[in-house]
């Protein structure tokens, strides 16, 4: 039998050994995590050689994967800045009076006095069970199942939150956004809102198509997917980043036109056979209220209200009204589902 100190011995060597063994085994690990970062750097920098000499040549366009990460928010006072909350919703259908919000998400920027956007804050996005069965063209457009919403709820009192702390609301399609929010939180803060699929004269700044996925793409990026209320909102902080052939970003536009008061013509009681001038004049149909409408600037009033007098509200024309319903739109009021 070994004496007692022999065994402490053999017993301290095993657990050293047991050690080592650990140690290297943590070590090799260590060595193949660095070896795989390293190989995945090198091949980003790789791939994105090809994709710089592509670039070069007039005959290609490179799209990039969008990503969109949180940033270190710049100390108080540094910058004469804004606070612009992006949003987007998915919901069961169109109708806001009908239909409900089963997904929001929004991400909080900073924009400074120059229209760069010098903070992108943390996303938010919560999934609300709507209580009925989805539709399957809802399942196709979002990709999103009964299954995966049951349960789920958005938390209010984080929502409210986020507009507390916005100055401004910007979303791609602000008119049907704001309605249903406004009607799945009554009590949601006053904000200015304001709209990049309205707002920017896309076209005059030479991209085709008003989409967010269209749009993104012209600026080379591309979002791997769609339709889902998170994504929607990364694509469009991306999107407001972008310069304008003019003056700044789309953000500061954005901004900026936010700040116009504006006029809304509504062709009250408009003879049904004047649908067709309205329309090429660029007024829209709205469903809920009845009545053809169209958004126009203040100096432009004198001009709309000759054209109305001589296309619809003409003696001749049959209206049941003889005169439009003019109301003053801000940035507070404009695109709500409420009553102006």
């Amino acid at each position: 039998m070994a004496p007692p100190f022999c065994v402490g011995l053999r017993q301290s060597r095993r657990k050293n050994r047991m050690r080592a063994l650990v140690s290297n085994h943590a070590n090799k690990r260590k060595i193949i995590t660095m070896t795989s970062e390293i190989h995945r750097n090198l091949e980003a920098a790789c791939f994105e050689t090809h994709a710089q000499i592509l670039e070069s040549s007039p005959h290609y366009r490179v799209l990039r994967a969008l990503s969109i990460t949180a940033t270190p928010e710049p100390p108080p006072g540094m910058f004469d800045d804004v606070r612009i909350l992006v949003v987007d919703v998915e919901t069961t259908g169109l109708d806001a009076a009908a239909d409900t919000i089963i997904e929001f998400a929004a991400r909080p920027i900073v924009m400074d006095y120059l229209g760069a956007v010098v903070h992108i804050g943390e996303a938010v996005a919560f999934l609300q069970d709507p209580k009925s069965p989805l539709r399957p063209e809802i399942v196709a457009l979002t990709g999103l199942t009964d299954d995966d919403l049951r349960g789920h709820e958005i938390d209010d009192n984080a929502v409210h939150a986020l507009f507390e702390d916005a100055e401004l609301v910007i979303a791609h399609n602000a008119a049907f956004d704001r309605p249903f929010l406004e009607r799945r939180f009554p009590s949601l803060p006053l904000r200015p809102w304001a709209c990049s699929f309205a707002e920017i004269d896309w076209r005059a700044e030479g991209f085709e198509g008003k989409g967010l996925n269209a749009l993104l793409m012209q600026t080379g990026l591309f979002q791997p997917a769609a339709h889902r209320a998170a994504n929607d909102v990364d694509a469009l902080v991306a999107l407001l980043m972008a310069k304008l052939s003019g003056d700044g970003t789309v953000v500061k536009n954005l901004f900026e036109s936010s700040r116009q008061p504006t006029l809304l013509f509504e062709a009250t009681g408009s003879a049904f056979a004047t649908k067709g001038v309205l329309r090429a004049r660029g007024y829209q149909w709205s469903q809920a209220s009845g009545v053809w409408s169209r958004e126009v600037q203040l100096p432009e009033r004198a001009e709309e209200e000759y054209w109305l007098d001589e296309h619809v509200y003409a003696p001749t024309l049959n209206a049941k009204a003889s005169a439009p319903t003019v109301h003053e739109l801000t940035a507070l009021n404009r695109y709500s589902g409420r009553k102006p």
